[in-house]
Order: C-alpha cells, then sequence, then structure tokens
C-alpha cells in the first residue's frame, strides 16, 4: 500500500466509502502513520481528504490536502475540497474519455488504410481485362490519367463499364486517399 503522505489508512477509508475525512490532530488519530513524516522530515500536523467522484457517483481517487496554515480545517475547507475534487475528478474523466477516444481514431485510421488498401486492389486496373488494341489503348490511358490531378469526364452508353473504368482510374490515383468520392449516373 502507498503510504507516501503517511496516512496509511485515511485514504483508503475514503476510497473505500466514498465519504470525506478530516483529521484535525494526526497525532491523536490512529489512522494516521507517522513513519512518513520520521523518515521525510516532514511534520503533517493535519489533514482533509475527500473522494473525487465521476458524475456516476464512482470513485476515482482521493483528493487529500496537509497541514492548514493555521489551525485545523473547517467546514469551508472541505466544501471548498470537495469542489476542487469534482472539478479534478471531471479532468480525469474528461482526459480517460480523450485518450480512449485517441485509440479509438488510431484504430479506424488503420483500419481505414486497411479497407481503401482492399478497395484500391480490386478496382485497380489491372482488373480490367482486355487484349483488344481499343482495351489496350484504355488501360494505357488510365495509367497516364492516374499520374496527374486531373478532372476526367467518362462518357459512352449503357454498360460499357463506364464506372469500372472510373474506379480503376480513381483507386489507382495517389489521391484515392484523401478525395471525395462523386458517381453520378444519368
Amino acid at each position: 500500500m502507498d503510504c507516501s503522505c503517511g496516512d496509511r489508512l485515511v485514504r483508503p477509508a475514503v476510497a473505500t466509502t466514498g465519504q470525506l475525512i478530516n483529521v484535525a490532530d494526526v497525532a491523536g488519530d490512529q489512522r494516521f502513520y507517522p513513519g512518513v513524516d520520521a523518515q521525510t522530515g516532514y511534520q503533517t500536523r493535519n489533514l482533509v481528504a475527500t473522494p473525487l467522484l465521476n458524475l456516476n457517483g464512482r470513485i476515482l481517487g482521493v483528493f487529500e490536502v496537509l497541514n492548514k496554515l493555521e489551525g485545523s480545517f473547517t467546514r469551508a475547507d472541505e466544501e471548498l475540497l470537495t469542489a476542487f475534487a469534482a472539478q479534478a475528478a471531471i479532468a480525469v474523466e474528461t482526459a480517460a474519455m480523450v485518450e480512449d477516444l485517441r485509440d479509438h481514431r488510431d484504430q479506424l485510421v488503420q483500419e481505414n488504410a486497411h479497407l481503401r488498401k482492399e478497395v484500391r486492389g480490386k478496382f485497380a486496373s489491372p482488373t480490367l481485362l482486355g487484349v483488344s488494341e481499343p482495351m489496350q489503348k484504355i488501360l494505357k490511358q488510365i495509367d497516364q490519367i492516374t499520374e496527374n490531378p486531373v478532372t476526367v469526364l467518362i462518357t459512352g452508353e449503357s454498360g460499357t463499364g463506364k464506372e469500372l473504368v472510373a474506379k480503376a482510374i480513381h483507386y489507382a490515383s495517389p489521391g484515392a486517399e484523401t478525395s471525395n468520392d462523386r458517381w453520378c449516373s444519368a
């Protein structure tokens, strides 16, 4: 158990019960362990500890303050500490949510890249087959087009493979990772 502040039982009690504990004189309180003060040369006189509660009431940790400058911690000090603890709990929860969102975003980015590679491979020009001279001409044009950032209009009769050619151009081009796809048909 971590006893870095000398309170072997105060913080665990707060973390377990969810109740604030105010110790006016640690020397007279059995829950306080003076060994840490002896090791560090620090002298703890009094302390107040309150739970860090999330909005659902789940205990996230303990917020503790030692040694009021003059006198003991008052009810007003307890209320102030509780307000600080509430803000700290929100910050802790927010940081955890941001970390989760970053992890999810990273996973989605990786999955998106993987899926784009799959789609690009599916619609790359090698999937367009043909040995005829007109088909070879189209494949050569696709290769030339994909090397340059240009807008392409593909025309032709229904059922001639315009969409396949458009996808082959799109997914073989460097802009396939970032562009917005718009497929239009007449």
